[in-house]
């Protein structure tokens, strides 16, 4: 039991904006730069000046590749927040999808790119669709983890317990990734402590060392899954809670 809280308090002191193996190095487009539009190039390369000469010439600013990424899409995977401004200055659709069904809100997100998704934000873009998997930006945000992603999320009203095409609801993406300060988060902001997947299980991990912070959240203890059962013993109460 001794070891069990040592491992809940080292993961309440780590930084929660760690990035495991889906974070940004993963979560960026392959591009072949000789093989792109100079639209699109200009928008990866971060070129405003040639984007507004594009712009002038063609008026096309939401044209997609062979991928169905925008420019839009580029710009944000890439992290270039005045690209992003410049191209919603000249009426770049915000809620497109690429070809496996992600926004350009959803690629900023997984790419940890902070200010261009708090522009998408501030400019309408939809946190509630759906990707190929049926997860949302804030399923994406609390899997990574990236706790400010999520902030900014749930501040525009981003669904709290809607689920992806496996049941999983983003707590249940937090509570299986050990994010405690996401997990502390979202149930702080009104997401449902005993929300079920497909399986019928509570978010939990494997391990369950989680377990006694989401029973003091409120959880039911007698929906926990039948071949994972907290054990319940009077050492639970040393349990440290956020």
């Amino acid at each position: 039991m001794k070891k069990l809280f040592a491992n809940f308090s080292n993961k309440m002191r780590a930084p929660s904006s760690a990035p495991d193996s889906g974070g940004p190095t993963t979560a960026g487009y392959k591009v072949k730069k000789r093989k792109m539009e100079n639209l699109h190039k200009a928008a990866w390369m971060g070129d405003v000046g040639k984007l507004r000469w594009h712009a002038m010439c063609n008026n096309d600013v939401n044209k997609v590749d062979k991928h169905n990424r925008t420019a839009l899409h580029l710009a944000c995977a890439n992290g270039h927040a005045g690209v992003v401004d410049f191209l919603l200055s000249k009426q770049a659709k915000i809620n497109l999808f690429d070809s496996q069904k992600r926004t350009a809100l959803m690629k900023a997100v997984q790419c940890q790119n902070d200010l261009c998704v708090n522009i998408l934000l501030e400019n309408k873009a939809d946190p509630d669709l759906m990707d190929a998997d049926g997860n949302t930006a804030l399923h994406l945000a609390a899997k990574i983890p990236s706790l400010s992603c999520v902030i900014m999320l749930v501040k525009k009203d981003a669904d709290l317990n809607v689920k992806n095409l496996k049941g999983l609801s983003p707590l249940t993406m937090a509570v299986r990734g050990d994010h405690i300060a996401v997990t502390e988060f979202l149930l702080r902001k009104g997401a449902d402590v005993n929300i079920l997947d497909k399986h019928q299980r509570l978010e939990q991990n494997d391990d369950t060392q989680i377990h006694p912070f989401l029973l003091r959240k409120g959880a039911d203890v007698n929906i926990l899954d039948k071949h994972q059962r907290l054990e319940q013993n009077d050492d639970t109460q040393i349990h440290p809670v956020i």
